[in-house]
């Protein structure tokens, strides 16, 4: 139902004039759904949807990987990496304005405390705007 919730304010923002309007409803749906993720029945397929949702929607409504962490178990760990590294080699699916996937990324990485992928040039590059000749 959550799941539902989230897509459709995906959606209505996709076709609202001011979607500064429903930020409120989809920062509360986000953490509802993340506090409602805990023990779910199947954590591979909720870690396969995240990833799908974040790519479809952008980012917004945000649903971090903070949020919704503790519900995986290590084969849900397994496919959320997968999806992510399919997206992040630039597969058929990959999302041509990576802002997304960046995020995913480096959340991975702040995740699995790997420095070296967190400050990794080009990730930094794309997600604080900022390029690494200029820092």
């Amino acid at each position: 139902m959550l799941q539902h919730l989230l897509t459709r304010l995906g959606d209505l923002a996709r076709d609202a004039d001011n979607a500064d309007a429903l930020l409120e409803v989809a920062e509360r749906a986000s953490a509802l759904f993340g506090r409602a993720v805990a023990g779910h029945p199947d954590p591979v397929r909720l870690a396969r949807w995240v990833v799908a949702f974040r790519v479809e929607y952008g980012g917004w409504p945000s649903l971090t990987l903070d949020a919704v962490a503790h519900a995986f178990d290590e084969p849900a760990w397994d496919a959320y990496r997968a999806g992510v590294a399919a997206l992040g080699g630039g597969g058929p699916a990959a999302d041509p304005y990576r802002s997304e996937i960046d995020r995913m990324l480096l959340e991975l990485a702040d995740h699995d405390c790997d420095v070296e992928r967190a400050v990794a040039p080009e990730v930094t590059a794309r997600t604080t705007g900022r390029s690494s000749a200029g820092s």
